[in-house]
């Protein structure tokens, strides 16, 4: 049970863990694509607002700026451009992190040419630029404008935001190819648009958790009162068990008593065989005991060299005895080419006694009983039991090894019994490394086949 309650708590951490995990995944996605969206808003709202200036400055009819490529100038051409003009070096540019193209450098070309005649961004251009691009989407922000120094030169916004710690990483621009000036954006991280933008997939998360854990919390108490009903029922069994220790004693003495005085050999022969039974089922007893005393769960095995078919001849003669009032027969056919097998005894003995039992319990008047021991083409052995019964429906075949199971019967074919015969013949078998399972119809007898390794 122990085992069992860490294994659930592991579970309930684990699925804690995991959909932690995903929902702080989710944020650094959204934060992650949050922060390229202001970026990219961002530098269109710079680049637009110079457009916009040069609209205004512009003279039309005067070429304020022109470029060419030097490898498409003219001598003549290089040597005034060394006086007149300004040349852009893309390299160099790239290196400083001021234009990554020649589309990027005539852009900061032109906004230098502004800088230089004391026209400088306008801060609230850019702003609505920048607003109309995220839309509703735009959180809490400042822009600053910062000389060479970093020294603010203008300010749109709250300018205590550049402290805070709950903010994205900042967006620095430069702007010229000098160097003069330079941009920055601010922005709030949206923590509260992102609750907002994802409470279903949140909501859907906190159910599904929920849900784990109160299907774990009731497998749990399922499995603790279950342990505890059956430990219940152990105890009381076991109980009950130990009270008969007492009258198979006393049944034991009386019986060996009544058979050494007894002079009609039948009856002498019944008495001794009944004594026989006492004394197994004494011995049952003890094992059930001590297995109860030792706490032990699980079948433990004593394999001895066996002669298997001396063991079935006793289990079916046993068997028979119990039913002597009922006129039937068991055949024995011995198929097996070496008899020795390496076999618990007891056990054994244990499950042809009750695949036997069972065909001459569950048939009328008159059932013929096979049982055929041989061998396997992987040298194991097969124990094969087969009836002219009231045979098994094929729909109670896969419940039939289960524990308090019981083939339900009407009328005069309804026997009492517990279910425990053939779950006890399963897990024999299993502890064997065996296996068994059941063929045969419905009025047509039944054929039970038990397959075990020699050793």
């Amino acid at each position: 049970m122990k085992q069992i309650t860490i294994l659930c708590i592991s579970a309930i951490i684990a699925t804690i863990t995991l959909q932690v995990l995903w929902v702080f995944q989710l944020y650094e996605r959204y934060i992650t694509e949050y922060y390229m969206q202001t970026e990219e808003a961002f530098s269109i709202a710079v680049d637009g607002e110079v457009a916009l200036r040069k609209q205004k400055s512009i003279n039309p009819n005067q070429l304020n700026l022109r470029f060419k490529l030097k490898e498409n100038m003219s001598s003549q051409e290089l040597e005034k451009s060394r006086y007149d003009t300004d040349t852009i070096n893309l390299a160099e540019l790239k290196q400083q992190g001021v234009a990554e193209n020649m589309v990027e450098a005539i852009a900061q070309l032109s906004q230098e040419m502004h800088l230089k005649k004391g026209r400088l961004p306008v801060l609230q251009r850019i702003d609505s630029i920048y607003r109309a691009r995220l839309a509703a989407k735009a959180t809490e922000h400042c822009i600053l404008l910062l000389n060479r120094d970093r020294q603010v030169v203008d300010c749109l916004g709250d300018s205590l935001l550049r402290h805070s710690t709950d903010i994205l990483p900042v967006v620095h621009k430069k702007l010229g190819l000098t160097g003069l000036y330079s941009i920055e954006l601010v922005v709030l991280q949206p923590n509260n648009r992102f609750w907002s933008d994802n409470i279903y997939f949140v909501l859907a998360t906190l159910i599904l958790v929920f849900f784990v854990i109160g299907c774990l919390m009731v497998q749990l108490t399922t499995i603790r009162l279950k342990e505890e009903w059956l430990k219940q029922q152990q105890s009381h069994i076991n109980g009950v068990v130990h009270d008969l220790k007492s009258p198979l004693a006393g049944t034991t003495t009386l019986l060996s008593w009544l058979s050494r005085d007894e002079s009609n050999p039948d009856k002498k022969d019944l008495l001794i065989e009944a004594g026989k039974q006492c004394r197994r089922m004494s011995n049952e007893v003890e094992n059930i005991l001590s297995r109860a005393k030792l706490g032990e769960r699980y079948i433990l095995l004593h394999k001895t060299k066996v002669d298997l078919p001396a063991l079935a001849q006793e289990a079916i003669h046993s068997a028979s005895f119990c039913f002597y009032q009922k006129p039937h027969k068991v055949k024995l056919t011995n198929r097996l080419a070496q008899p020795i097998a390496s076999l618990d005894e007891r056990y054994i003995y244990s499950v042809i006694y009750n695949l036997v039992e069972n065909a001459l319990k569950y048939s009328d008047e008159g059932v013929q009983v096979e049982l055929i021991l041989e061998e396997t083409p992987r040298n194991k052995i097969r124990i094969v039991v087969t009836d002219t019964g009231w045979g098994i429906a094929p729909r109670y075949r896969r419940k039939l090894f289960h524990s308090f199971y019981q083939v339900p019967r009407e009328g005069k074919r309804k026997r009492k019994g517990y279910g425990v015969g053939l779950s006890f013949v399963y897990h024999i078998v299993r502890a064997h490394r065996g296996t068994s399972h059941v063929t045969g119809r419905k009025e047509e007898g039944s054929t039970f086949i038990i397959t075990l390794p020699r050793s």
